[in-house]
């Protein structure tokens, strides 16, 4: 497909990672997926985004505080 120039374009980076040619059972939420470091959720090489680190470490603090509040959920 060839976006005419001008065009502008949203990616929608929900469905980074979902990929089913890569990830075997992309809806499922799996913390210890082999091939994680495949998706594009923080970009790649000098696009990569300079608050990956920080992001990183937000949903590390959830996921442990959501895991202490519903232990049912472990």
């Amino acid at each position: 497909m060839q976006l005419p120039e001008g065009a502008r374009l949203f990616p929608w980076l929900a469905a980074a990672g979902r990929d089913p040619a890569v990830f075997a059972g992309p809806g499922r939420f799996d913390l210890h997926r082999p091939n994680a470091s495949q998706h594009l959720a923080f970009g790649r090489g000098l696009h990569y985004c300079l608050g990956a680190n920080l992001g990183k470490l937000e949903a590390e603090i959830a996921i442990a505080r959501l895991g202490r509040r519903y232990p049912a959920w472990n």
